[in-house]
């Protein structure tokens, strides 16, 4: 770089703020001038310089410069005037960071949200106030910072923000009881199942997880019956884990659900179960125009022992082949039927490479005599 290069590269703030911030305390009632009275490019090299001064040598004298200067118009002065005022430390600066969680650049959004959690203890009054602001944006950066932080004294009015008129502000409502014990905050998440919106209600039934909470139960009775697939999914599945008969009916009935998803889940559910009332219309789920429901409701009647279904999986395993044949074949050996050995050893003979395990195991499993010679001639 030539002689003329680096003169112009240090013209303006911008180029002398490394030699500014190596003057260190000497340079700050300059630096604070520049910020009062600068502006562009100039104001944005004196505001890092000072910045990054005041990381080692506190100014009082500094603050009100910078809150000031938080209102320019330049993104990235504010952007740099957010990182400092949480490097400061002064909580006198949380009402202004707080305001600037509703800025239009994420980037100071971003630095203010930084600030706030490393001045969280000053910070945490502010921010429940925040949660009443009219700006969404600001609602729902300050319910995100509740969350990170953690301190279970925002729970109750977590709780009370999941009233908000915004579907995204309750979602990170949702998000941020995560972060809580679930005992505490499960009455709100289990509320959140009813919302209008349907991400929000989806969102709260896989925040709960695999809780055995009562309430659970009788929510997920109600959400079989919701408009959305993905809600009707999580409430058998919420179901199927209290394996409670008074679930049968509606697990039953979503076996003819639209979703197959739903009905897949369904027909697992009911195996898991275990109760012999379902073997009919598992058996006619048989028919199903989707080999993923047809193929749950084969696993499913094999660990329901269901002899009544025998005739059917004896059709599936003589005309179908990969995995229908292979599940019927394990299905067939779980119910132990004999009548099932003949059609077992018919297709072991084929050599269906695919399915011939699950027919050794199966004939094993029945234990009838008769299957010995097809199972000698395989060794």
């Amino acid at each position: 770089m030539n002689a003329s290069a680096t003169s112009n590269s240090i013209t303006g703030y911008q180029g002398r703020s490394p030699w500014l911030v190596r003057i260190g305390e000497a340079a700050i009632p300059a630096l604070i001038k520049a910020v009062s009275e600068r502006q562009g490019r100039e104001r944005l090299g004196a505001v890092r310089a000072l910045r990054r001064i005041l990381q080692d040598i506190p100014s009082k004298q500094a603050f009100p410069v910078l809150l000031e200067a938080f209102k320019d118009e330049d993104e990235k002065v504010r952007e740099v005037v957010a990182g400092a005022l949480g490097e400061i430390g002064d909580g006198s600066a949380v009402p202004a960071l707080v305001q600037a969680l509703g800025d239009k650049n994420d980037e100071v959004r971003g630095a203010a949200s930084f600030s706030l959690y490393c001045l969280r203890a000053a910070a945490f009054p502010t921010l429940i106030e925040g949660l009443r602001s009219p700006a969404t944006k600001v609602r729902r950066n300050v319910v995100k910072l509740l969350g990170e932080i953690r301190n279970p004294e925002a729970i109750p009015a977590l709780m009370t923000t999941a009233k908000d008129a915004d579907a995204g502000v309750r979602l990170d409502v949702i998000h941020a009881l995560r972060e809580f014990e679930l005992g505490n905050v499960l009455p709100t998440l289990l509320d959140f199942l009813d919302d209008c919106d349907a991400t929000v209600r989806l969102e709260a039934f896989e925040s709960i997880g695999d809780s055995q909470d009562p309430r659970l139960f009788e929510a997920s009775m109600r959400m079989i019956k919701d408009n959305d697939g993905s809600i009707r999914l999580c409430a058998v599945h919420a179901l199927g884990r209290f394996k409670r008969s008074e679930a049968l009916p509606v697990i039953l009935e979503a076996l003819s659900d639209q979703n197959v998803y739903v009905r897949v889940q369904a027909a697992d559910v009911l195996g898991i179960i275990g109760n012999q009332v379902a073997g009919p219309a598992l058996t006619k789920a048989l028919q199903d125009q989707h080999e993923y429901v047809r193929l749950a409701a084969i696993r499913a009647l094999g660990r329901l022992s269901d002899m009544a279904s025998v005739p059917a999986l004896i059709k599936i395993l003589e005309v179908q082949e990969g995995q229908l044949q292979e599940y019927a074949a394990e299905a067939l050996g779980n119910i132990g039927d004999r009548t099932a050995v003949p059609t077992l050893i018919k297709v072991l003979r084929s050599e269906n490479v695919y399915s011939q395990a699950a027919i050794v195991i199966a004939l094993g499993k029945i234990g009838d005599p008769v299957a010995i010679p097809a199972l000698y001639a395989g060794t």
